[in-house]
C-alpha cells in the first residue's frame, strides 16, 4: 500500500511532510486564531459531558467537536495536542494531493503538486484547530477514490460518498461538493444513463448515512428538533447575511479568489479541459476542475483566509501539470509562461511563510497585552473555577478561563441572531444571572441590542480596550448589579 514511499518521489513527499510538521509545531508554540478559540470552546464543552445543541447552542453539525472533544479530554485541554490532531489530516492531504495527481498527470506532477499543497497551506490556518483542514481531507479522499474507480464499481462509488458525507457532518455548505460529484458522475457515465443514475443514487444515499446517524443521535436523546432549528437558525442566518450583500457578493469573491490566487488556477483549468484532445488527460483536468470547484463552493457565503484552504488542492492539481507541460517545449513563449507561473506560485509561498513566521491581522500572538488575554486574566482573578459567566459573541472566553457559560445562546455568531434568539437571552440573563458579562460588538445592531435591553443590569465597567485593530471593535467586562446575582 505504502510502496510509493520507497521511490525516489516519495522520499521526497516525506521530507516535505517532515517540514510541514515541523512548521505546525512551531506555530503550535507561538500562535493563535480567534476562529480556534471558537472551536475549541465547543469540542471543550463536549468534552465535559456537554452535548452540542441540547446543552448549548451550535450552528453546525457536531462531527468536528466529537473528534477533538476527546483529545483535550486525554491532553488536559491541550491547545496544541489539538492542533497536532488536525495536523495529522492537513499531512494526510498532502498524501492524498500526491497520489491523486500521480495518477492523474504521473509522478513528477504528483511530488510537485503535494509541494504546492504543502507549503502553500501554511499561509491558510491549516495547523489551527478549525474544521477545514478535515474538510479538505475528506474531499480529496473522495476524488481519489473516484479517480481510482476505472471499472465503473458501484462500491468505490459508496465509499466516495462517505467521505463526502463525513466532511458534509463537519460543516453544511459541504453539500455543494456532493453536487459536483453527482455532476461529475453523470458525464463520465453519461453513454449509459441508468448506469450513471445508478451511481448517482449509491452516492447520494451514502453520502446522507454519517448525517443520519446524527440525526438517530439526537433523536435518541430527545433533542432532534433542537438540532434542527439551531442548523435551519445558522442557515437562515446564512441567507440572510447573503441578501443583504447580494451587490457586494460577485464583486467581492473575484477579488478575494485574485488575492488569494485561486482564480488563476481556475482560468487555466478550463483553458487547458477545452484545449485537450486526448481523452486521458481531458479526464483528468476534468477531476482537477471539479475539485478546484468544491474549493471555491466553501468560500460561500463567508471567503475567509481558512476557508481558501479547501481550494489550494484542486489549485495544485491544476498548476503542476500545466507547468510540467509548458515546460517540455524549450522557446520563448513556454519560457516567459513558466517564468510568470513560477513567479506566481513563489508569491504564494512566500506569503503563506510570511503569515506563518511574522504573522497578519489574521494571527496574532498569544501575549498577555492582547485585549483576549487581558480580559481572560480579568476573569480569572475575579471568579472561581467552574463558576458560569456571560460572554456574547466572545465565546472562546470560556476555554481560556475554564469557566461555564451562562446562557444556552451564548456560543453563537452575532450576525445569526435573530429577535427570538435576543429575548431568549434576555431571558436567560434574568432567570440564571451571573455576576460578570463580556461584551464584544462590531455590529450597531449589537450594540442596539446591549443597550436596550442589558444596561439597566450593569453595576460597573471594566474597559479592556480596542480588540483587534480593523476587525473588531471594542471589548468591556460588565458587573451585574448585586441583586440580579445568585449568591
Amino acid at each position: 500500500m505504502f510502496d510509493f514511499l520507497r521511490e525516489k518521489e516519495g522520499k521526497i513527499l516525506l521530507l516535505l511532510l517532515a517540514l510541514q510538521l515541523l512548521a505546525h509545531l512551531y506555530i503550535g508554540l507561538n500562535w493563535v486564531y480567534q476562529d480556534e478559540e471558537n472551536y475549541l470552546t465547543e469540542a471543550w464543552l463536549f468534552s465535559l459531558g456537554r452535548i452540542p445543541h441540547l446543552d448549548y447552542f451550535s450552528g453546525r453539525p457536531p462531527l468536528f467537536s466529537l473528534y477533538i472533544a476527546p483529545i483535550l479530554l486525554l491532553s488536559n485541554n491541550s491547545m496544541l495536542a489539538a492542533r497536532l490532531g488536525v495536523s495529522i489530516f492537513s499531512l494526510g492531504t498532502t498524501v492524498l494531493v500526491y497520489l491523486l495527481a500521480r495518477r492523474l498527470f504521473g509522478n513528477q506532477a504528483g511530488i510537485l503538486s503535494s509541494a504546492i499543497f504543502a507549503i502553500s497551506s501554511f499561509g491558510y490556518l491549516s495547523f489551527m484547530v478549525l474544521q477545514d483542514p478535515l474538510i479538505a481531507f475528506f474531499v480529496v479522499l473522495a476524488f481519489l477514490i473516484f479517480a481510482s474507480n476505472e471499472k465503473g464499481e458501484i462500491t468505490k462509488t459508496v465509499a466516495c460518498g462517505l467521505a463526502l458525507g463525513l466532511q458534509l457532518a463537519i460543516r453544511q455548505n459541504g453539500a455543494f461538493s456532493i453536487v459536483i460529484m453527482a455532476l461529475l458522475l453523470a458525464y463520465t457515465y453519461s453513454r449509459d444513463w441508468k448506469f450513471a443514475l445508478k451511481h448517482i443514487a449509491a452516492l447520494a444515499l451514502s453520502s446522507v448515512l454519517p448525517l443520519l446517524a446524527i440525526l438517530a443521535f439526537y433523536l435518541a436523546l430527545g433533542g432532534l428538533t433542537q438540532f434542527l432549528f439551531n442548523i435551519s437558525l445558522m442557515s437562515g442566518g446564512v441567507l440572510f447575511y447573503i441578501s443583504g450583500s447580494l451587490l457586494q457578493y460577485p464583486v467581492l469573491v473575484p477579488l478575494i479568489a485574485l488575492r488569494e490566487f485561486q482564480l488563476f488556477a481556475l482560468l487555466i483549468g478550463p483553458w487547458e479541459l477545452l484545449k485537450a484532445s486526448d481523452p486521458g488527460r481531458k479526464k483528468a483536468l476534468l477531476i482537477a476542475v471539479a475539485l478546484s470547484l468544491c474549493g471555491l463552493s466553501a468560500l460561500f457565503p463567508y471567503p475567509v483566509p481558512h476557508h481558501t484552504l479547501l481550494v489550494l488542492p484542486g489549485l495544485a492539481l491544476i498548476v503542476s501539470p500545466f507547468l510540467l507541460k509548458i515546460n517540455e517545449k524549450a522557446n520563448l513563449q513556454n519560457t516567459v509562461l513558466f517564468g510568470f507561473v513560477f513567479l506566481l506560485l513563489l508569491f504564494l509561498c512566500a506569503k503563506s511563510s510570511w503569515m506563518v513566521f511574522l504573522g497578519s491581522q489574521e494571527t496574532h500572538p498569544f501575549i498577555e497585552s492582547n485585549p483576549y488575554s487581558k480580559a481572560a486574566n480579568y476573569i480569572s482573578a475575579h471568579t472561581e473555577p467552574g463558576e458560569k459567566i456571560l460572554a456574547y459573541p466572545f465565546v472562546s472566553i470560556y476555554y481560556r478561563t475554564n469557566r461555564l457559560p451562562g446562557s444556552y445562546y451564548q456560543i453563537i455568531e452575532e450576525d445569526m441572531a435573530n429577535p427570538e434568539v435576543e429575548a431568549r437571552i434576555i431571558k436567560e440573563m434574568k432567570e440564571k444571572p451571573t455576576r460578570y458579562f463580556l461584551y464584544l460588538s462590531p455590529t450597531a445592531r449589537g450594540q442596539e441590542f446591549f443597550y436596550k435591553n442589558l444596561s439597566n443590569y450593569v453595576h460597573s465597567k471594566y474597559y479592556v480596550e480596542d480588540a483587534i485593530a480593523g476587525d473588531l471593535d471594542t471589548l468591556f467586562i460588565y458587573r451585574l448589579k448585586n441583586e440580579t446575582v445568585n449568591q
